[in-house]
C-alpha cells in the first residue's frame, strides 16, 4: 500500500526529534520485527496509552538505514515503511522510537480547551507552495513550500512554566524566542535529516513576536522558512 506524505507531518517529526521537549514528555523504546523478504510495512506498538512521536533509528541485520531514503515514517498510522523489504531473519529489524501520551509539536493549531501543562506548544502550517515543472508534461514538479511555525508559551506561575535550555532559564516570551531560534538552528544544521524527500532550507523570518494571544492566554511568536519537495502530496 502506498502512502501520501504531507510536508507538515515530515517537518513535525523532524522537529520533535531535533528539539528537546521542555517538559520531557517522551521516552525511548526499541521494538524488533522479523523480516521475511516481502513485508515492507511494520507497525509500531507503543506502551499502552502512548503513541510513537518520532523514529530515532532503524536498522536491519545490524546495518543502520537512512530515513526518507531507505525507509519512510508514517507517524499518523504508527508505521515504518521500507523501500525494499528487509531480508528474512528473526528479530533482524530494529526500530528505536520515542513515545508519549502527548506531544508538543503538531501540524494544527491548539484547541482553546487544552490544559495549562500543554504549553509550550508549536504548530506547523503551510503558507504557500509555488511549484515549477522540471521538464515537459510528464516531468516532476518541484515545490518550494513556505512554512510558518507558531510558538505559544505561558509565563511562569509557581515555576510551572520555567524551563532550562542550555543551562539558562526561560519563561514567557523569552522562551518562545529561544524555541524559535532552535527551529532555525536545527533546520540549518540538520536539514539533511529530511533529505531527499525535503531539502534546500531557506530562512524567511527569524522569531518575531505577535500580540499576546487572548484566545489561548499565551505569548505568541512565529518563524517563517521554506523547504523544497518533489511532487508534494503524491503517494510513495
Amino acid at each position: 500500500m502506498t502512502r501520501i506524505f504531507d510536508p507538515s507531518e515530515i517537518l513535525c517529526e523532524f522537529l520533535r526529534a531535533r528539539i528537546s521537549d521542555p517538559r520531557a514528555r517522551a521516552t525511548t523504546k526499541t521494538q524488533t520485527f522479523d523480516g521475511d523478504d516481502s513485508t515492507k510495512e511494520f507497525t509500531l506498538v507503543p506502551t499502552t496509552g502512548d503513541t510513537a512521536q518520532w523514529v530515532d533509528s532503524v536498522s536491519v541485520g545490524g546495518s543502520a538505514k537512512s530515513k526518507w531514503e531507505e525507509y519512510y515514517v508514517d507517524i499518523q498510522n504508527q508505521k515504518v515503511i521500507f523501500v525494499t523489504a528487509p531480508a528474512a531473519g528473526s528479530g533482524n529489524v530494529s526500530v528505536t522510537f520515542y513515545e508519549g501520551t502527548t506531544s508538543w509539536i503538531y501540524f494544527d493549531k491548539p484547541a482553546t480547551t487544552i490544559s495549562d501543562t500543554s504549553f509550550p506548544r508549536i504548530s506547523i502550517s503551510k503558507i504557500g507552495s509555488p511549484g515549477e515543472r522540471l521538464g515537459k508534461h510528464d516531468a516532476s514538479v518541484e515545490y518550494n513550500t513556505h512554512f510558518q511555525a507558531d510558538i505559544w508559551t505561558r509565563k511562569s506561575t509557581a515555576n510551572s512554566h520555567i524551563f532550562t535550555i542550555s543551562e539558562r532559564k526561560y519563561t514567557g516570551e523569552a522562551l518562545a524566542h529561544v524555541l524559535g531560534n532552535l527551529i532555525c538552528q536545527n533546520l540549518k544544521l540538520y536539514e539533511s535529516d529530511m533529505h531527499p524527500i525535503m531539502y534546500d532550507y531557506q530562512p524567511i523570518s527569524g522569531p518575531r513576536s505577535l500580540p499576546l494571544d487572548r484566545e489561548y492566554q499565551a505569548f505568541h511568536t512565529v518563524v517563517e522558512f521554506a523547504l523544497k519537495m518533489i511532487n508534494i502530496g503524491e503517494a510513495k
